[in-house]
């Protein structure tokens, strides 16, 4: 398993790495941006979890970021070009990494903002750094967040706690996290990967059908999304007024999405 970060002007997308027998290494890879996601590592993203599900081999796949920060989210220059289109691809990430046919461990590693903090919540297990924290401003730039981040929200966070965070600009840090069940445990920084690692090979050497069943049945549990409810999102999207608040905060530090 690679571990070395790239060098800061290093424009390097996501990475594929197999560091143990049945396991797949995914990890954000522009630490020095905040491992910001822009449409090319979505779908690079995407192009991973085919390869991987085309191996029968792999039974565990684990989502981690390089350096200090899980992931800053979408890219808001590409958000605010085309807000509609990148809110629906990064839809399709997260909904493909909830559905992937494999156990899914996602190792946080640093803050989880925006979108980022709903591929955390798509992954099947999850453990944190010390240094997690959550926020998710999509409302404050007029971005209707996509109907699966507000059903995965509402469904494994608590619908309370959901309204709080989506609605209400809520920054929570690792301790509230954790004791909420956002991640399961909390890990020193410096033996996150190493553990996630340990987890992974155990779950990978489990007979893996009756995982996959599971998986597959617990999944089925109220996971629709109305095409009316899709309708009610698309139509509150204002893109020009995306694209002034984005502008407006580029001067600003933190500008993930």
């Amino acid at each position: 398993m690679r571990t070395e970060a790239p060098s800061s002007d290093d424009p390097s997308p996501p990475v594929l790495s197999w560091p143990a027998a049945g396991v797949a290494w995914v990890e954000f890879n522009r630490p020095a941006q905040s491992n910001r996601l822009d449409d090319d590592d979505i779908r690079r993203l995407l192009a991973h979890l085919d390869e991987v599900e085309a191996r029968p081999d792999i039974a565990v796949l684990v989502l981690t970021g390089r350096g200090s920060v899980f992931s800053a989210g979408y890219d808001l220059g590409a958000l605010g070009r085309s807000a509609a289109a990148g809110n629906q691809l990064f839809e399709v990430l997260a909904d493909r990494l909830e559905s992937f046919p494999r156990v899914t461990l996602a190792a946080v590693n640093g803050p989880a903002m925006g979108g980022a903090s709903d591929l955390a919540l798509a992954c099947d297990l999850r453990l944190g750094s010390p240094t997690l924290q959550v926020h998710v401003p999509a409302c404050r730039i007029g971005l209707p967040l996509y109907a699966g981040a507000l059903r995965r929200w509402t469904a494994r966070m608590g619908l309370s706690y959901a309204l709080e965070v989506l609605l209400g600009g809520a920054r929570l840090d690792a301790a509230a996290l954790a004791a909420r069940g956002y991640v399961s445990a909390l890990v020193p920084a410096d033996a996150l990967h190493r553990q996630a690692l340990q987890r992974a090979v155990e779950i990978a050497g489990w007979p893996p059908a009756p995982l996959q069943a599971m998986k597959q049945v617990m999944l089925g549990f109220g996971v629709q999304v109305s095409a009316e409810d899709r309708q009610r999102l698309a139509a509150a999207l204002d893109a020009q007024e995306v694209a002034r608040r984005v502008a407006a905060l580029r001067p600003r530090k933190g500008t993930q999405a």
